[in-house]
């Protein structure tokens, strides 16, 4: 391995020991409190899955005191004094494996420490220099926002880096053609999606490209694949969703 390689690798290295290191210092102080109440939906509903085995919530006092305002902020009724999260089951469910395997919260930061390879291997692939690729992951790994979030238990970053993964599989299949490369991009979009749902509007980094090069991208066999993956993973979202809201 060359030298110039050892830095590249080296500086990957510092990256994800800087993002493991911050994380480890912020998540184990004793009196912690969630950074805004977006992130107790999720940890209130992964206890509510460990504890109970079930994502929906009874309001004791709702039903109790027979009025309608007890309830998980972030949740919706899905039946009397019955109630549901909003967020995404797919994460509250990461989040609950992560606390049954001894992670805690550190699956929302090794996401992030993934996002940041995949955007060096994004920058590197689409300008041929591992340097720039460097520079890109720098970039993203101290970007103050990517920081925070990295260190918050909510989904923006989990579902962001598989955006990140979808769109570089989706440069490498223009290039090579590579059907293996579309089946990864359209699996990595659909959980991106899967984990938060308003990412969709993500899909606007893809039309540029499918204009420029639709008559290469819109063949039978393309989109035979790329349906066929999104049907699997439709027919799983809807099996998770409707078991949980009905």
């Amino acid at each position: 391995m060359s030298s110039k390689n050892i830095l590249i690798m080296l500086g990957i290295i510092s990256l994800i020991v800087f993002i493991l290191f911050y994380n480890f210092i912020y998540w184990e102080i004793g009196t912690y409190s969630p950074h805004s109440p977006d992130e107790s939906n999720g940890l209130f509903f992964a206890k509510q899955i460990i504890e109970n085995s079930e994502f929906i919530w009874k309001s004791q006092l709702n039903e109790r005191y027979n009025v309608p305002f007890f309830m998980p902020r972030g949740s919706v009724r899905v039946g009397k004094n019955l109630y549901a999260p909003l967020t995404a089951p797919y994460f509250i469910l990461i989040i609950a494996l992560s606390f049954l395997f001894k992670f805690k919260y550190f699956m929302v930061s090794i996401s992030g420490v993934i996002g940041i390879l995949f955007f060096y291997l994004l920058v590197q692939y689409v300008f041929k220099s591992k340097k720039l690729g460097l520079i890109g992951a720098i970039l993203l790994a101290f970007f103050p926002p990517y920081v925070l979030y990295t260190n918050i238990c909510v989904d923006i970053i989990p579902s962001l880096v598989f955006w990140i993964g979808s769109l570089y599989y989706f440069v490498r299949f223009l290039n090579e053609d590579d059907h293996r490369f579309l089946v990864l991009c359209t699996l990595f979009f659909i959980v991106s999606i899967a984990i938060r749902p308003p990412h969709i509007l993500l899909a606007i980094a893809y039309l540029v490209p499918l204009i420029m090069y639709y008559k290469k991208l819109f063949t039978f066999r393309n989109l035979s694949v790329a349906l066929s993956v999104s049907v699997i993973f439709v027919i799983l979202f809807f099996g998770i969703n409707h078991s949980v809201y009905g």
